[in-house]
């Protein structure tokens, strides 16, 4: 598993293309998925790193089929991996015959992003608690009598 594994940084695409049709996880026990998507990691990040652009890519493509597949991977490398497509945006450094991968490697960002817990209830609330603070202090009124004495 480990030498299909170091097919995924191969300078060959059709090497990269065919190790990708092989990675089918359905037939891997949940038992076994933890210490198989670690080693796997390993290798998808030094992809990531690549000088050559398309395995760079190509990287983010095999990322994308791990996060199907297992998506509590995304939270255990959502660091590293958020610094990969930063890096990948950043520097822009694919052609224009790159454009249909980098949509591809986009889409897993996309679906990435959507596994992360949102916490609009606490944004929400928060923000209801401090209306309701406002309107306390609009509808307050000192016990004080509006009459003024006079001396």
């Amino acid at each position: 598993m480990e030498e299909l594994c170091e097919r995924i940084s191969d300078n060959d695409r059709v090497v990269r293309d065919t190790s990708y049709q092989f990675f089918l996880f359905l037939g891997c026990k949940e038992d076994n998925r933890g210490p198989f998507i670690s080693m796997m990691m390993a290798y998808i990040f030094n992809a990531m790193t690549h000088l050559a652009v398309d395995v760079r890519l190509m990287a983010f493509t095999f990322f994308n089929l791990v996060v199907q597949h297992y998506p509590p991977s995304f939270s255990l490398y959502a660091e590293k991996i958020l610094q990969n497509y930063e890096d990948i945006l950043q520097k822009n450094q694919f052609y224009l015959k790159d454009n249909g991968k980098l949509k591809n490697a986009l889409a897993g960002l996309v679906s990435c992003l959507t596994l992360l817990p949102c916490n609009t209830r606490k944004v929400v609330s928060s923000f209801e608690e401090n209306l309701a603070r406002k309107r306390v202090l609009h509808v307050f009124e000192p016990d004080l009598p509006k009459d003024v004495a006079r001396f």
